[in-house]
């Protein structure tokens, strides 16, 4: 690490070197930029707006392909590594700044950032106006309108008016509020760019999965055609409340189909959940050009919340709900009774009754104890009342406290990893295993317990119908619903991978390889661990041949991972 001085000194010269001419030198000098920002990204951030000045101003010239990918690389990991409101103050001082007279180009790069940035990496919280900056605010909407209204570059138009899109998705009423204070010629300019982004939203939300291309056991249409079934059956279920009904009535536990309240496919879009600038991201061999330093991250430096080659053991020993006694005795007639003498039966009615009005930690205590009659009990009673627990757990996944989301993705859980309620849930596997990954957008905090909870599940899903499930999600998911889908498939592997056929490897390798080259690094890095754990459970001669769909970079990032796996296993199986 360099001490301050140190790094002034670099910064110094970094100065004289952001318009350097030589191609060759640029590229070895935007290398080192990204090693900097990988060790000192904390210290940069009153570095910021001179490095996104410097970066828009060379991509405003005539620059080869390579050199234009390049510099988005380093751009990227400026979203990962440095807070995503500084991000935006920074872009909104650039696009004002009276300094400088950017081209076309140079503006529409800066737009583009700014317009991922408030789409992908920016949460309405962290995109907060403040007394002090609200000027600033005001001036730099301004600025993006009035280009949206300029004649002159139909792309720079059109950006403008996707960033305007971009900024009220983000948070929609603190964009009302600024909208506010702006001209009213440039308010209704602004108020018709939105309702036409809403418009053309909902109508390619109809319409883009017909598109997509995906296996032939499962497409993406036939998979979210029954999630919308399987949910429509669940949310509109019309149950008693008395618990001896019959589970086999003429009624099945369905009294009509109704509207799905559940999110479609194309509603992965991710709606940022801090990973940005939060999560200390590893070096990655596609964010630099350098081999070496790739090849010699070591395992102890993965990231938190990418998949680990150790079954992400780690985590377990954080779980409050595996470090909680639970004591409980069984009555004669075979009813469980937890602590305070509360019975099976009051248990599962208390808990088909939660709903968001319900007390946090009423929700918290009930989800417990229901789990503790799901894993002790003999599952009598919560099987009765299937339908109305996931009616129920289903609402309360729609929670905007993570603390009940969790509780009822770790019950999810628990009824998931129940031999006896098998027969109930796995009807529902699409449900439960795309709501889990819709789930996985929502908070780091839930993120985390979702990799808890698919380490405990992997060993019991149904291997051929969840690879089925997740491999259009790998294919067409967004973030992070991709990278929560790699995770699950790389569990099922390292559980389950003795059952994985040839046929699985040739629909799933073409998607994981094609996000082995993702432009978010978590989700690069997450391929590259599954393709490592498939190599492992399914041996060389028949995931090798596959690796001629990766780019030669990668193949040997790869190969630096199956070694150390296989170095760190053979050790293990020694000792």
């Amino acid at each position: 690490m360099l001490t301050s001085q140190q790094l002034q000194c670099v910064l110094d010269l970094f100065r004289k070197m952001f318009m350097d001419p030589h191609i060759k030198v640029y590229a070895l000098f935007l290398d080192t930029v990204n090693e900097l920002i990988l060790s000192h990204a904390n210290d940069l951030h009153d570095w910021l707006f001179i490095l996104l000045t410097r970066l828009f101003q060379k991509l405003g010239g005539d620059l080869l392909g390579s050199m234009h990918g390049k510099i988005w690389k380093t751009l990227q990991l400026i979203y990962e590594y440095f807070p995503a409101d500084l991000q935006m103050q920074c872009v909104f001082r650039i696009l004002i700044d009276a300094a400088q007279t950017p081209n076309t180009k140079t503006r529409q790069a800066t737009l583009k950032f700014l317009t991922t940035l408030a789409t992908t990496y920016c949460t309405a919280a962290q995109f907060v106006i403040h007394s002090q900056t609200q000027q600033l605010v005001d001036r730099a909407i301004l600025k993006i309108i009035q280009t949206a209204l300029d004649q002159k570059s139909a792309d720079l138009k059109s950006q403008a008016r996707f960033c305007i899109a971009a900024l009220y998705n983000c948070n929609p009423s603190q964009m009302t509020m600024t909208l506010a204070n702006l001209p009213k010629q440039y308010q209704d300019t602004a108020k018709a760019i939105i309702q036409q982004n809403i418009r053309r939203s909902t109508s390619v939300h109809r319409s883009r999965q017909t598109s997509l291309d995906v296996t032939d056991s499962m497409n993406t249409e036939e998979i979210y055609k029954n999630l919308r079934k399987t949910t429509a059956e669940i949310q509109n279920y019309s149950f008693e409340a008395k618990l001896d009904r019959d589970a086999n009535s003429k009624d099945s536990g369905i009294s009509q189909m109704g509207e799905m309240q559940m999110q479609n496919p194309d509603a992965y879009q991710f709606s940022s959940n801090g990973f940005n600038g939060h999560l200390g991201l590893e070096k990655d061999d596609s964010c630099n050009g350098s081999k070496t330093q790739s090849a010699t991250t070591t395992e102890s430096n993965t990231p938190e919340n990418t998949v680990r080659l150790d079954g992400i053991d780690m985590i377990h020993k954080n779980s409050a709900q595996q470090q909680r006694h639970h004591s409980y005795t069984i009555s004669e007639t075979g009813e469980l009774i937890v602590e305070n003498e509360v019975k099976e039966n009051d248990i599962v009615k208390a808990a088909i009754i939660l709903s968001h009005d319900t007390s946090t930690e009423v929700i918290v205590q009930v989800l417990e104890n229901l789990q503790t009659c799901i894993k002790y009990g003999n599952c009598e009673v919560p099987i009765k009342n299937f339908k109305a627990i996931m009616k129920m757990l289903l609402n309360l996944m729609e929670s905007q406290n993570n603390t009940v989301l969790v509780a009822a993705l770790h019950t999810l859980g628990r009824i998931v990893r129940s031999t006896e309620m098998k027969s109930c849930w796995s009807n529902f596997l699409e449900l439960i295993l795309l709501k889990i990954i819709d789930c996985y957008k929502i908070s780091k905090e839930v993120s985390r317990e979702i990799d808890i909870i698919v380490v405990k599940i992997a060993s019991v899903l149904p291997l051929d119908i969840s690879v089925n499930i997740l491999n259009p999600v790998i294919a067409t998911g967004d973030f992070p619903a991709n990278l929560c889908a790699l995770k699950i498939l790389t569990e099922l592997a390292h559980k389950q991978g003795k059952d994985l056929t040839d046929n699985h490897l040739d629909n799933i390798m073409p998607n994981i390889a094609r996000l082995a080259d993702d432009s978010q690094s978590m989700v690069r890095k997450a391929a590259v661990f599954c393709m490592v754990k498939l190599y492992i459970v399914m041996g060389e001669d028949k995931v090798k041949p596959k690796f001629a769909l990766l780019n030669a970079s990668k193949i040997r990032l790869l190969n630096v991972y199956i070694a150390k796996a296989l170095g760190s296993t053979s050790k293990g199986s020694s000792s």
